[in-house]
């Protein structure tokens, strides 16, 4: 998702579930209020989208992203942002290979 919509990696994490459709989800809490905004979704993430909803629903998540735990800042995205981590390495990408080089470049 990040590579299609541009959202930072806690954007996604943090996501709830009612500001997310097949077609669009609301980033209401970015790192600034200028990041608060409308994102479509794009036609290859939509599966992907719904299935994540109908997970979250299973779990009674409120969560796009159900079952990550927050750290004491209230982040969700360290444990998932060090899995990227040691994938990266493991299929042996350089340290300039990062999760928001996944995010598109405007």
């Amino acid at each position: 998702m990040a590579m299609w919509s541009g959202a930072r990696l806690e954007e996604l994490c943090s996501l709830k579930a009612d500001k997310v459709t097949a077609e669009w989800f609301d980033i209401e809490d970015a790192k600034t209020r200028a990041g608060w905004r409308r994102v479509p979704v794009h036609p290859k993430a939509r599966a992907t989208v719904v299935a994540r909803l109908a997970d979250a629903a299973a779990k009674e998540s409120p969560y796009l992203f159900a079952g990550l735990s927050a750290n004491k800042y209230g982040d969700r995205a360290g444990a998932l942002g060090k899995k990227f981590t040691r994938l990266k390495n493991d299929l042996d990408f350089g340290e300039q290979h990062v999760f928001h080089t996944a995010r598109p470049m405007k």
